[in-house]
C-alpha cells in the first residue's frame, strides 16, 4: 500500500503498469518492494519515466535512513524531499487544504511527542545502567525500527480514540478519547479495551485464594 500511495505523488509518479511490473518482480525475487528500493533494483521492462521515479524514491529512502528521529524524518519528507506541505501552504485558504494542514500538524506533534518519550526511556535506561555499575553506552535505534514503533504508537492512539467514541455513543455524557477509566474487575466484565493495566497482580494476592488455615472464630461467636 505504501508503494501505491507513493506512486500518486508528483515527485515520483508511477503508472499502474509500472507498479504492477515492479510488484511482480518483487514477487519473483521473493523479496519485498522496500528491499528492492533500498538496493536500487527494478526490472528493466519498466518505462524510462518509471525507472526515473523509482530512482528518485530510492534516493529519498536512503536519505531518510539518516534521520535522527521520527519528527526529523517526517519533516524531511514533507517539506524538503516532496512538495506536499508547500503546495498546501500556497493555498491555505482552501477549506480542504486547511483540513489537510491540520492533519499534518497533528501528525508532526505526535511524532515530537513520540520522540520525547523514546528519549526519556533511553535516559532512564542509561541511569539504571549507571546505578547497576554497567556501561552507559546506548545503541542507536535503527530508523526502520523507529518507524515501526511510531506506526504501532499511532495504531494504539487510533484504537483508543475509536474506543472512546464508542463509549461516548452508549453513554449520556460523551467521554473524551484520551482518558483513563478506572474500575473494579467486576465492573469491567463484558467490556473491551485495547490497553489494560492490572495493578496489584501478585501471586496469592490477586486473584484472591482461599486460606489454607482459616482463622478460628472466637468462642461464643458461632453456635
Amino acid at each position: 500500500m505504501g508503494l501505491l500511495r507513493a506512486a500518486r505523488q508528483p515527485e515520483h509518479p508511477l503508472t499502474q503498469a509500472d507498479t504492477e511490473l515492479f510488484l511482480l518482480y518483487a514477487q519473483e525475487q521473493k523479496t519485498s518492494p522496500r528491499s528492492l528500493l533500498f538496493n536500487g533494483e527494478w526490472p528493466q521492462t519498466i518505462s524510462i519515466a518509471g525507472q526515473s521515479s523509482l530512482r528518485r524514491l530510492s534516493n529519498i529512502l536512503q536519505t531518510l535512513l539518516h534521520a535522527p528521529n521520527i519528527w526529523s524524518l517526517l519533516g524531511q519528507y514533507l517539506l524538503i524531499e516532496t512538495s506536499l506541505l508547500r503546495d498546501l501552504l500556497s493555498n491555505r485558504e482552501d477549506e480542504r487544504n486547511a483540513t489537510l494542514l491540520a492533519d499534518y500538524d497533528l501528525l508532526l506533534q505526535l511524532a515530537r511527542r513520540y520522540d520525547a518519550q523514546q528519549q526519556a526511556r533511553t535516559r532512564s535506561a542509561g541511569q539504571q545502567e549507571d546505578e547497576q555499575g554497567g556501561s552507559a553506552a546506548t545503541a542507536t535505534v535503527p530508523t526502520e525500527e523507529q518507524v515501526k514503533g511510531f506506526l504501532e504508537y499511532l495504531t494504539i492512539l487510533v484504537m483508543l480514540r475509536q474506543d472512546g467514541s464508542r463509549a461516548g455513543n452508549d453513554e449520556s455524557e460523551q467521554e473524551l478519547a484520551d482518558v483513563i477509566r478506572v474500575m473494579t474487575v467486576h465492573a469491567s466484565k463484558g467490556l473491551e479495551f485495547p490497553v489494560v493495566y492490572l495493578p496489584g497482580l501478585l501471586q496469592r494476592r490477586f486473584p484472591a485464594q482461599a486460606r489454607s488455615s482459616p482463622i478460628t472464630a472466637p468462642t461464643g461467636m458461632l453456635p
